[in-house]
């Protein structure tokens, strides 16, 4: 008797129909984990491959052209994709940076307005050279102030989060 009242009991409990109802919070939450984990993937491998030639380092992405422009249209370039000149130099390479005394003569100051603390200076920068307008900054083994109308390569950087 005993047997028989375990396997009536066995059958009550791994009903199939009663299945449906012990598995869908199971179900539930094996789904919404899932959907967590793919939408942080995409999240994730967006960042890191955002758009061709960004290049993503802690909480930024860099963009480091290949092509030249001057001071103003690399400015430009960087904003329209809503992000501002990198304030650091790239050693080996001449980049602009964003910096500039346009406003008035001697006064450094950053492109999102702050004023120039300390700099990396190349020995007897900033200097005007030849009496030239040198209102805006290229860095490349250390900083040299030239005219804002000569082409260079540029880093803009965009801030995650």
């Amino acid at each position: 008797l005993d047997d028989i009242e375990t396997i009536e009991n066995y059958r009550k409990a791994y009903n199939p129909q009663n299945a449906p109802r012990r598995w869908k919070k199971a179900e539930r939450c094996v789904s919404l984990l899932l959907c967590v984990f793919l939408l942080t993937a995409v999240i994730v491998l967006s960042l890191v491959v955002f758009i061709d030639g960004w290049m993503c380092h802690q909480s930024s992405l860099y963009f480091f052209s290949s092509e030249m422009k001057n001071w103003t249209e690399s400015r430009r370039y960087c904003r329209e994709r809503g992000a501002s000149d990198h304030h650091q130099q790239q050693r080996g390479r001449t980049v602009w940076i964003g910096l500039s005394d346009s406003d008035e003569e001697g006064r450094w100051k950053w492109v999102d307005g702050s004023t120039l603390t300390s700099g990396f200076w190349t020995s007897g920068e900033p200097n005007s050279y030849m009496g030239l307008e040198e209102d805006c900054v290229v860095a490349s083994y250390g900083w040299n102030d030239c005219p804002c109308n000569e082409a260079f390569r540029w880093i803009c950087e965009k801030t995650i989060f």
